[in-house]
């Protein structure tokens, strides 16, 4: 091509000159073919030689550590040294970088700052194709020579990446620490997968931490709870956050045996190269749970011998202030239930007896325990009001004192047993006593009398055999002897109500027996008492001792009138009852035959409980 332009160029070149001479004409064609030659040479030189530096500073950008990018205004690539081919592909440009940005932030300065025709750094966060997070610094250079162009250089951030590997480092070195720690310590990804977990906590599950990790288990698989087993692993925690986004709460966990034990879970967010995920500290609580319900149950059990127990417990204060008691020692005491507690105690007992349970009181809260303390509480001495029968509440008292643990003044505890039924007991016992005394004397004097009413009923006897009925001292004597003969009876039913008479069975018609004994009864049941004397016709006889029919008739009498109190009507029927009408009773049914029934009914209102 050079020799072309070079023959082509001699007749422009003598054209030029016109009148010279025609050798001088040639000798100057040739020179300027020469200094063609010549720059041709030098051209070839200086490409070869940009050629050679291009070549170089390829090499030289290659060799760099850092991925270097020439793009246009548009971010288009222009050229690109291997590294960056290497990383993003031959022709990538700045979209392929800002796909791999987890942050576009840092991307937007550069851009910004390049358009002002400015340089910038910054350091971005790359993601892999695993999604890890790795740290780079990026830079950018206005390109000289080229408008709108950009030199862009991608290298790495090794301080921030040092600080991520120490950071990991030290996790994976706490991991290792907690391992035989009995705190159980795991890595859960976002999806509920384990990532890492300690030897506790995988031996809780009854697994090992490889096989956590490796077989998929997922947070929602071990969590006792009835969510779908696709919903957030988050959602099984406690609603409540702590500080710095730390939910803390009490689980439900099943090992791998199914076996059900309760947590306590505490998890905190972190953020692994970009991917987040969270760390859980658990701490196996089933034991606390299992003491927690033991003290419960021995205190239910407690509680219940407390409560139950049939007698009072209280625990007394050192100003006898009544700071807890049992439901029986409330009974005894007050009205309401839990009325009781906050109140003095001898508030609940007479004027006359206050001072008596105060000494005994304060001997007790000393240490000197003396003899137990009979009393009689009053639920009626807080409203002014007279205690009567029911209100009234006979105890005994027994002190013991006790010291508190924290070093406060201790107490007394005052058991409280009811005597008033016994003291009901004691009294009708020593009534019988009386009521025996009584009859015992009965019987004696009936006795002495009876010995004299028999002399009595001799001497007239001798008297009538000495008489004719037609004596004037006949009917004296008659009237004298009918009247010993009355006494002899009532000498009888007194033997009968001292219960020493001898039992002599006989037949007997229960008409007579009544009739003799009605001016006895009127007078057992007095004057505001209506007597009734009901009998049926063709009564059949009965064979029984006398003494002790009248026993029972005149108990039956005492009954009724007790029962009817001011007034009122008692009645006595006397009927034959066949052998297919027995009643069967509640007792030993009677035998079959004929009976004659003996009923008495009155019309009072009954004898209370307590009598």
């Amino acid at each position: 091509m050079l020799a072309a332009l070079s023959i082509a160029s001699a007749p422009c070149v003598a054209a030029t000159v016109g009148t010279a001479p025609s050798s001088t004409l040639l000798l100057t064609g040739w020179g300027l073919a020469l200094g063609i030659g010549a720059l041709c040479a030098v051209l070839i030189i200086y490409i070869r030689k940009a050629q050679r530096r291009a070549v170089l500073d390829a090499a030289a950008l290659d060799a760099l550590d850092d991925a270097v990018l020439l793009c246009d205004r548009a971010g288009r690539s222009l050229a690109a040294n291997a590294k960056w081919r290497a990383r993003f592909g031959d022709g990538a440009g700045l979209d392929v970088l800002q796909a791999r940005l987890d942050d576009m932030g840092p991307l937007s300065r550069l851009r910004v700052a390049i358009a002002a025709g400015d340089s910038g750094r910054e350091d971005v966060a790359l993601l892999d194709g695993d999604g890890r997070k790795s740290w780079s610094m990026l830079a950018v250079n206005p390109a000289s020579g080229i408008p709108g162009a950009a030199l862009w250089r991608l290298g790495d951030a090794a301080t921030r990446n040092a600080l991520d590997s120490a950071i990991a480092a030290q996790f994976d070195g706490l991991v290792g620490f907690l391992d035989d720690f009995p705190l159980g310590c795991a890595v859960v990804a976002e999806d509920g997968t384990f990532r890492q977990a300690n030897t506790s906590f995988a031996q809780w599950l009854g697994t090992t931490p490889e096989a956590l990790v490796g077989d998929g288990v997922r947070l929602a698989d071990i969590v006792e709870d009835p969510r779908p087993a696709d919903a957030s692993p988050w959602r099984a925690l406690p609603a409540e956050e702590g500080a710095g986004g730390c939910a803390v709460g009490e689980l439900a966990f099943k090992d791998g045996y199914g076996r059900r034990f309760i947590v306590q879970l505490s998890q905190v967010s972190l953020d692994e190269g970009g991917v987040p995920a969270s760390l859980l500290l658990v701490r196996d609580v089933s034991g606390e749970h299992d003491l927690a319900a033991a003290l419960r149950h021995a205190e239910t059990r407690f509680h219940r011998f407390f409560d139950e127990a049939p007698f009072g417990i209280a625990l007394v204060d050192p100003e006898g202030r009544i700071s807890e008691c049992s439901k029986a020692f409330d009974r005894m005491v007050s009205a309401g239930p839990g009325s009781a507690s906050g109140q003095q105690l001898w508030a609940y007992v007479e004027d006359n007896d206050r001072d008596r349970l105060r000494h005994w009181f304060v001997d007790a809260a000393t240490g000197d325990e003396g003899m137990p303390l009979q009393i009689t509480f009053s639920k009626n001495v807080e409203t002014d009001a007279d205690a009567d029968d029911e209100s009234a509440v006979a105890v005994s008292l027994f002190a013991g004192r006790y010291d508190a643990e924290d070093g406060a003044p201790g107490g007394v505890v005052v058991h409280a047993l009811d005597q008033t039924e016994q003291r009901s007991i004691e009294n009708q016992f020593f009534q019988s006593q009386k009521m025996e005394l009584v009859g015992q004397l009965a019987g004696g004097i009936a006795h002495d009398f009876n010995n004299l009413l028999t002399a009595m009923i001799g001497f007239c006897d001798l008297l009538l055999q000495r008489h004719s009925p037609k004596d004037q001292s006949f009917a004296d004597i008659m009237q004298i002897k009918q009247n010993a003969n009355r006494a002899a009876n009532l000498v009888r039913q007194l033997l009968a109500f001292s219960r020493q008479q001898t039992l002599q069975p006989r037949v007997l018609d229960i008409t007579d027996v009544l009739a003799e004994l009605t001016h006895l009864l009127r007078r057992l049941i007095g004057a505001n008492v209506e007597l009734e004397m009901v009998h049926s016709r063709d009564l059949g006889p009965v064979k029984v001792d006398q003494s002790q029919l009248e026993q029972v008739i005149i108990n039956l009498v005492v009954n009724a009138r007790d029962a009817i109190g001011d007034g009122g009507k008692l009645a006595i029927r006397t009927r034959n009852i066949a052998a297919g009408d027995v009643p069967g009773g509640q007792h030993q049914p009677l035998p079959l035959g004929d009976y004659v029934m003996l009923e008495v009914e009155d019309d009072g209102c009954g004898i209370a409980r307590e009598h």
